[in-house]
């Protein structure tokens, strides 16, 4: 095989690294005591959920550094030193962002009395403005349709635009739905050709709420990381195993039960349907050391059709009328062979989405 070959193939596994955004998270800060910094200091950071840990060492100016941490937690973060009181504290991590966990040690023949204080340690760095929502606040957020349309209300710089066919699009500053980026793991996922009006790629929510971990909406990001947008970035980071066995069903129906029957005086029947029916599961392989985590979720959304000939009892009736539609449909089929169906009062998709980890 030629060098110039070996260069190409390799080019195709590192380019999807270089160009793409950051999926994991840091932890970085500065030990010290007394107004000096510790150098030497071990630092332990530990995943609870999976107690993975990784070990750390200070420099000299007292600071550490942990990459490539998985985002969420929450995280154990313990420092000791020779002489020094050992310290611990507790912390979330948000996707792509640094968090910063900094210690004052106290000298052990300094103590009187040992007074532990813990707090969440709060992220103060982000990339323009951006709204971070964690799992438990999805969970404890009311959504009417099961859909990430509830939890995007939460950013101020979010509305929901329902110019087109009546579907609630996402706005973000104010661009068009279709301008957003959504990140399902680092990968886009959007409606490339232009078919659906709600700027999603699937006729409902892309994504099954019980298994996402952590999304963030971020309004014209500046970093170099993305593109391919002018409104806004939506990402979200999916549910991974833990060393305890969970999960979740889910049902969701909202139907025609509660239409009326009449439109300016005329009885109507509505076929509606919109029903969801969800669930996860995770859990360890090899505990401390792999797990699994899966979630289906399938979808049914059937709409009546509003237009339709004269004499169909369509909510928007047209000049055409049945017996011509009928006469269309039988001339196509003895001149061509082809049979272009009649008309249809009703339309029905079905989305099945099945991730794992």
């Amino acid at each position: 095989m030629s060098k110039s070959i070996r260069i190409f193939l390799l080019s195709l596994f590192i380019s999807p690294l270089a160009f793409s955004q950051e999926l994991t998270s840091d932890i970085s800060g500065v030990v010290s005591s007394g107004g000096d910094a510790v150098g030497g200091a071990t630092v332990e950071i530990t995943h609870v959920p999976t107690n993975n840990t990784v070990t750390r060492v200070t420099a000299d100016n007292g600071r550490y550094r942990a990459a490539g941490l998985r985002p969420g937690g929450p995280y154990k973060v313990k420092v000791s030193a020779s002489g020094l009181l050992s310290d611990t504290a507790e912390t979330y991590l948000q996707v792509g962002e640094t968090g910063r966990v900094s210690f004052t040690l106290t000298s052990v023949g300094d103590v009187d009395d040992v007074v532990v204080v813990g707090q969440k340690v709060e992220q103060i760095a982000a990339s323009g403005y951006t709204t971070t929502i964690d799992a438990e606040t999805i969970q404890n957020t009311p959504s009417i349709t099961r859909d990430i349309k509830d939890l995007m209300r939460l950013n101020p710089l979010v509305s929901l635009d329902d110019a087109e066919d009546d579907d609630s699009a996402i706005s973000i500053g104010g661009a068009h739905p279709r301008s957003n980026d959504i990140k399902v793991d680092g990968v886009s996922f959007n409606d490339d050709f232009g078919l659906n009006g709600n700027g999603y790629p699937s006729q409902r929510s892309p994504l099954n709420l019980d298994a996402i971990e952590q999304m963030s909406i971020k309004v014209a990001p500046a970093s170099v990381e993305y593109s391919n947008f002018r409104g806004g970035v939506i990402e979200f980071i999916t549910k991974g195993g833990s060393n305890d066995f969970s999960g979740s069903v889910a049902y969701y129906d909202r139907g025609d039960q509660f239409y009326g029957d009449k439109i300016d005086g005329r009885d109507y029947t509505f076929d509606k349907e919109d029903t969801a029916t969800s669930f996860t599961f995770g859990g360890p392989i090899l505990k401390d050391k792999a797990f699994f985590f899966t979630s289906y979720e399938e979808s049914v959304v059937t709409n009546p059709v509003l237009f339709g000939p004269a004499g169909s009892n369509a909510q928007i009736e047209q000049s055409i009328t049945v017996d011509q539609v009928a006469q269309i449909r039988q001339t196509t089929i003895d001149l061509y062979g082809f049979d272009p169906l009649s008309y249809a009062d009703t339309t029905e998709s079905t989305q099945e989405m099945f991730p794992w980890d």
